[in-house]
C-alpha cells in the first residue's frame, strides 16, 4: 500500500516506466488504475475497475470525472455491461439504468450500434424518449442561436449602410478636431462619428483621438450619430 499512497499524493513519476513493470501484476489493480490514469490510457483503467475489481460505483465516478471523454467512457461502460447480458435478447439492468440516467452524454446512433440486433427497441424506449427530447431541445437552441446571429448581422450590415449614406462637405470652415486648424487640401479622416481629422494628428484609425472611443470594440451606429448631430 506504500505504492499505493506514493501515486495518489506524488506527481513526480514517470507513469509509462512504473507502468512498463505493473502491467501483469493482480495484486496491484488499483496501482494500474492510477498509472493508466495518469498516462492517459483512461479505457483500460476503466475495464480494470469494472471486469477485474468489480467496482461499479467507482467506474461511473472515473467515468464522470473526466467531462472531456465522457461520452467515450460511458460508452465503454455501456458495452461492458451488454456483454455481460445473460442472454442476446436482454440487456442487463445495469446497462438500462446507465442509459436512463446519462442519456445526455451518451449519443443515441452510437448506443443503437452497439445494441444486439435482437434487442426490443422496448427496453431502451424510456432512454430513447429523453434523448430525442434532450436533442430537440438542442435543436431549437441552435436555432435561436443562429437567427440571433443572422439577426445582428443584417443590423450591423443596415448600420453600415445607413453611416456611408451620410454625405461629407468639405470647405474653407471644415476643421481638424485635434489641431483645430483648416481640414483645407491636406489628408484627413473622417472618423463613424462624423470627426474630421488630418491623418498627422491621429495613430489609430480605430479608436477617436479626441473622444478614446475604439470603434473595434464599441462599433458606432447610424443612432450615435443622430443623436449627436440632429438632437
Amino acid at each position: 500500500r506504500k505504492l499505493l499512497a506514493l501515486l495518489q499524493d506524488n506527481s513526480l513519476y514517470n507513469g509509462s516506466l512504473i507502468l512498463s513493470r505493473l502491467t501483469h501484476k493482480d495484486d496491484l489493480l488499483d496501482e494500474l488504475v492510477i498509472l493508466y490514469d495518469r498516462t492517459g490510457q483512461l479505457v483500460e483503467a476503466l475495464e480494470i475497475l469494472t471486469t477485474r475489481l468489480g467496482d461499479e460505483e467507482r467506474a461511473l465516478k472515473f467515468c464522470l470525472s473526466h467531462p472531456s471523454a465522457v461520452s467515450e467512457l460511458l460508452l465503454k461502460l455501456f458495452s461492458i455491461y451488454l456483454a455481460s447480458s445473460s442472454t442476446s435478447d436482454e440487456i442487463d439492468p445495469r446497462a438500462t439504468r446507465l442509459l436512463q440516467d446519462h442519456y445526455k452524454d451518451l449519443p443515441t446512433d452510437k448506443v443503437l450500434s452497439l445494441l444486439p440486433a435482437k434487442i426490443p427497441l422496448s427496453l431502451i424506449a424510456k432512454y430513447l424518449e429523453k434523448a430525442v427530447e434532450d436533442q430537440l431541445k438542442k435543436d431549437n437552441m441552435l436555432r435561436v442561436e443562429s437567427n440571433l446571429v443572422e439577426y445582428q448581422q443584417m443590423k450591423c450590415h443596415e448600420n453600415l449602410l445607413e453611416i456611408k449614406m451620410i454625405s461629407l462637405l468639405i470647405n474653407e470652415q471644415s476643421m481638424c478636431g485635434v489641431c483645430k486648424s483648416p481640414i483645407g487640401n491636406k489628408f484627413f479622416g473622417r472618423f463613424p462619428d462624423g470627426l474630421l481629422v488630418h491623418y498627422r494628428c491621429f495613430s489609430d484609425p480605430q479608436t477617436c483621438p479626441i473622444s478614446l472611443r475604439n470603434y473595434a470594440t464599441y462599433p458606432f451606429t447610424f443612432r450615435d450619430l443622430s443623436r449627436r448631430h440632429f438632437h
